[in-house]
């Protein structure tokens, strides 16, 4: 009778210490879940995520100097999108060097694709401009539906975001407004993203309303 009670108790304290190990388990993956996610880049280091600055050896000695920029990401716009189309080439350029060299135009900038024809979303470093209605690409970054209303979901009128992401082993940015007109606000921001004191991983651009004048925008640093 003694060797069934101290079975017993044994068993009933190991049921309670798998008990307790498994609440602890749960507790642990909710905090790693918790912890926001760190990045190497943020946005003050704008393109430098998004390019591999190489200089030719040839070069180095030059009075000429002139950096080349290899592009290293993908701008992706919807196929439908068509503000959002003629918008990316503000950024397009970054892809130039910063002097372009007398013999003619730069043609190094990034490349442009519709959503609708990218392969795969999470074997490149993306610019995904426009939210996630117009564009699947940015849906997929964000983990956001495509379906109208609920893909506007957190986008105010008037408003647009510029957020840097860091999945897949990859750099995302999305640009993206509360429609086409607020997008390309956030692009005019971008485009001029030198003239911006840019930190951080999220920051919203409001102001100007359908006028994207640059005197009119402001920033706002979200995270």
């Amino acid at each position: 009778a003694r060797l069934l009670i101290c079975c017993g108790m044994f068993l009933l304290l190991g049921l309670f210490l798998f008990d307790m190990f498994k609440k602890l388990l749960i507790l642990l993956m909710m905090i790693v879940l918790l912890i926001p996610p760190t990045f190497s880049y943020d946005l003050g280091d704008f393109p430098a995520p998004f390019l591999l600055d190489k200089t030719p050896p040839e070069q180095m000695k030059s009075p000429n100097l002139v950096m080349y920029r290899n592009p290293n990401a993908t701008i992706v716009v919807g196929e439908n999108a068509t503000r959002d189309i003629i918008s990316s080439s503000n950024i397009k350029v970054i892809g130039c060097p910063p002097v372009i060299p007398a013999v003619g135009t730069c043609t190094n900038g990034l490349g442009v694709e519709f959503d609708s024809k990218l392969r795969s979303a999470y074997s490149i470093n993306l610019i995904s401009v426009g939210g996630p209605c117009a564009n699947t690409a940015t849906a997929i970054i964000m983990d956001w539906p495509t379906t109208w209303p609920e893909c506007a979901k957190g986008f105010d009128k008037g408003t647009a975001i510029i957020r840097l992401y860091n999945r897949w082993d990859k750099y995302q940015l999305v640009i993206a407004g509360y429609n086409e007109f607020d997008t390309h606000k956030a692009i005019k921001i971008l485009s001029h993203y030198k003239n911006y004191n840019l930190s951080g991983t999220s920051i919203q651009v409001y102001g100007g309303m359908e006028k994207a004048h640059l005197r009119n925008l402001s920033i706002k640093i979200i995270q």
